[in-house]
């Protein structure tokens, strides 16, 4: 994996009154906000549904089993998570990980809007999973057999972004544990196909993750399933 030319400036995007938010009821079962961290100078970024038992304990998302098995992924793939910042629509635990519960929340239109609009731009989003699919407004939030495209959004996007669809690393997890190894391939395939896509979008607007070309298209092995469905 190349390594990154200069050290990487890691942190939260910080944001008055997000940590004390009560915009909605989630304030009431959160042990703790749950901002999105990483690379400050990203020009990829993943967002998730919702923060987890995991992260909803230590303020920090993906840091669960669905963050090991992206980050699993990712190295992989040869892409540095150090060079990535992570992220949620939702940035409280809902109760029992149900999104449902967070029907009615303005939180995804506050303060996810305003954590990108602080970093860098012009930068390519990954949308992980169904919920974060339908808050970007990608095919109506139905997942995703990949092969989605997303070229309608260039430059039109209300983000500004660039945006393309993945499933969510808890649903690879979930279905390796569930359905085996060969399943999962499946789905990380998709996967593969969906970042080959980012690094396109990523390369035409002139960027590598480093500044450096590189190919993207190994596929993960086993080593990325962990016995856990807990956390994003």
């Amino acid at each position: 994996m190349p390594e990154s030319k200069t050290k990487p400036d890691l942190g939260s995007v910080p944001l008055l009154g997000h940590d004390s938010c009560t915009a909605c009821g989630l304030h009431r079962t959160r042990t703790n906000v749950v901002p999105g961290y990483g690379n400050l100078n990203a020009r990829l970024i993943f967002v998730g549904e919702a923060p987890g038992k995991d992260e909803d304990e230590s303020g920090r998302p993906f840091v669960g089993a669905a963050g090991h098995v992206l980050r699993s992924i990712l190295l992989g793939m040869d892409i540095d998570p150090a060079l990535c910042f992570f992220t949620n629509v939702y940035h409280c635990r809902p109760p029992g990980n149900k999104v449902k519960e967070c029907t009615g929340s303005p939180c995804p239109n506050i303060w996810l809007p305003a954590e990108l609009a602080k970093l860098k731009q012009r930068k390519v989003v990954i949308a992980l999973g169904a919920t974060a699919a339908d808050h970007f407004k990608l095919g109506n939030g139905r997942l995703m057999r990949d092969r989605v495209r997303m070229d309608d959004y260039r430059g039109q996007h209300p983000t500004g972004y660039w945006v393309v669809g993945a499933y969510h690393p808890s649903y690879i997890n979930r279905l390796g544990l569930a359905s085996g190894q060969r399943a999962a391939n499946i789905a990380l395939v998709s996967f593969v196909a969906s970042m080959q896509r980012a690094m396109y979008y990523l390369s035409d607007l002139g960027y590598f993750l480093d500044d450096e070309p590189d190919e993207y298209a190994t596929i993960p092995t086993e080593d990325a399933i962990v016995p856990s469905t807990e956390g994003e």
